[in-house]
């Protein structure tokens, strides 16, 4: 998503926020909380292109280096012991938002 789409869904969610109305207001959270998302998934991304290409262009730092599997990138805020993959941050900030938990 671009920077221009993102700023116009922070000006709807700003102005749904100040409505009069409670089902208006929740909207502009809502949408508030997906950009949030949305912005923090970016960063996440861009930071791992980032490494993957730094890690793709230094040489390796010896000859008789065996390549190992990648390991596996994990997330704490989808681990916690349940399969629920509903539990992330975002649904979490969400159900909380309509007092639902």
């Amino acid at each position: 998503m671009d920077s221009a789409r993102v700023k116009e869904l922070r000006s709807w969610a700003h102005r749904l926020e100040d409505a009069a109305s409670e089902e208006l207001r929740a909207a502009g959270r809502a949408i508030r909380m997906l950009v949030d998302e949305v912005e923090s998934l970016q960063s996440r991304l861009a930071r791992a292109e980032s490494s993957a290409r730094e890690a793709a262009s230094s040489p390796p730092t010896t000859a008789q280096q065996t390549e190992e599997p990648a390991a596996e990138v994990r997330d704490p805020e989808w681990e916690g012991g349940s399969d629920d993959r509903y539990e992330g941050s975002f649904f979490s900030r969400l159900k909380r938002s309509f007092g639902v938990d």
